[in-house]
């Protein structure tokens, strides 16, 4: 198992903010903090975080698709969602904070096809050489 901090993945996401697509399926994370996506491209995000994370917070005006797996907040008003295209409905928190499987999406955009594509990586998040080559390739992929 690799233990990844908080700060690591948020350095990420924000290095990688020409991305349309994100699917974090994230085992554990370690260090204190909230995760947070700020990113103006970002159409899809899929989360899967089954451990608690003490804030998760959205920031994507281009947000139509908001699909949670699993996710545990430390309070429901910890998860903040900033995507005028969606109706998030907090309703769908369960006791002590954890998230029912949902999705949320702006049906009128779904009409419109998306060119799809794949790029499969590994990358060692503790190296500043391979996030920065990740962020280089991700970058050629997107223009």
């Amino acid at each position: 198992m690799v233990l990844i901090r908080v700060s690591a993945i948020c350095s990420v996401l924000e290095a990688c903010s020409s991305l349309e697509v994100i699917v974090l399926q994230i085992a554990f994370l370690t260090g204190h903090g909230g995760l947070k996506i700020e990113n103006k491209n970002l159409k899809f995000l899929q989360v899967t975080f089954p451990y608690y994370v003490e804030r998760f917070e959205v920031n994507a005006p281009s947000q139509d698709v908001l699909d949670i797996r699993d996710i545990k907040c430390e309070s429901k008003n910890n998860f903040i969602l900033t995507a005028p295209n969606i109706q998030f409905n907090r309703n769908h928190w369960v006791s002590r904070c954890v998230y029912r499987p949902h999705i949320s999406y702006n049906v009128s955009e779904l009409v419109q096809a998306w060119p799809h594509g794949t790029l499969s990586v590994i990358v060692d998040m503790t190296s500043p050489t391979e996030v920065e080559i990740l962020k280089e390739r991700l970058l050629m992929w997107t223009t």
